[in-house]
């Protein structure tokens, strides 16, 4: 199986978010209760740390929603069978990995468009009787590396298999 890795700019954006949380937390816990009520110390505390779990809970969620709707890829997988595109949710929910069977594609390419701001690097994969599915790559050497990936595993795939006869003199570990 092949390997690529893909680096988002949303993945550190996210957990930049979710690793804020809980700095929110113990701030609002700790200054909270001198902000919301500060002549009652008793009341001051609990809403303190009510107002800490709630800033907790919208930076996770928001840190969940921007993986959700962006769906950046971490990786793409490729071997013999299928082609798995896995996103920064798809390795703690499986429905959000794309698996595409080796057989339904027939065609990738990388185009790269100039925009406003800006190029923006897509790969895409064409599939028989679905079309193309386009994948965002952040550089334009990473859109590369994809491409050749999948020519690799194309060529491979078509070349005929060759077996050789064992050689005696190196022994069995060594041919591995």
């Amino acid at each position: 199986m092949e390997r690529l890795l893909l680096p988002q700019p949303f993945v550190i954006i996210a957990l930049m978010m979710a690793f804020g949380g809980p700095g929110f937390l113990i701030v609002a816990s700790v200054f909270g209760p001198f902000v919301l009520f500060p002549d009652d110390a008793v009341l001051g505390i609990p809403a303190g740390v009510f107002e800490g779990l709630v800033l907790l809970l919208v930076e996770w969620g928001g840190a969940a929603g921007l993986l959700a709707v962006t769906r950046p890829l971490l990786c793409m997988e490729v071997d013999e069978h299928e082609v798995r595109m896995v996103s920064a949710l798809g390795l703690v929910l499986p429905s959000f990995v794309d698996r595409i069977p080796r057989d339904e594609i027939f065609k990738v390419e990388g185009v790269t468009e100039s925009r406003k701001d800006g190029e923006v690097h897509r790969l895409k994969v064409y599939r028989k009787g679905i079309g193309p599915k386009t994948y965002s790559a952040p550089t334009e050497s990473v859109l590369k590396r994809a491409v050749a990936l999948f020519d690799d595993v194309n060529t491979a795939d078509s070349a005929p298999a060759v077996e050789q006869a064992p050689d005696a003199s190196v022994a069995p570990w060594d041919q591995l």
